[in-house]
């Protein structure tokens, strides 16, 4: 929920958007490592428009933390 707050640059997630953790239990993650999870989008949050700026937020986070 902190990283989707963090791309979106709110301290709340938007209304509709939902992330959820793909493992149960407790994962043990190394650096570099990819992690993945999923998103539910309901409402006004499913545009389009709405996807793409999640997935360039990211990959702007992910540019910044990585190498």
């Amino acid at each position: 929920m902190g990283l989707v707050c963090r791309a979106f640059g709110t301290h709340d997630l938007p209304v509709g958007l939902m992330p959820f953790a793909c493992e149960s239990g407790r994962v043990r993650f190394e650096d570099g490592e990819a992690y993945h999870f999923g998103l539910t989008l309901a409402g006004r949050a499913r545009s389009l428009s709405d996807a793409a700026t999640l997935r360039d937020a990211l990959a702007r986070l992910g540019a910044q933390h990585s190498g």
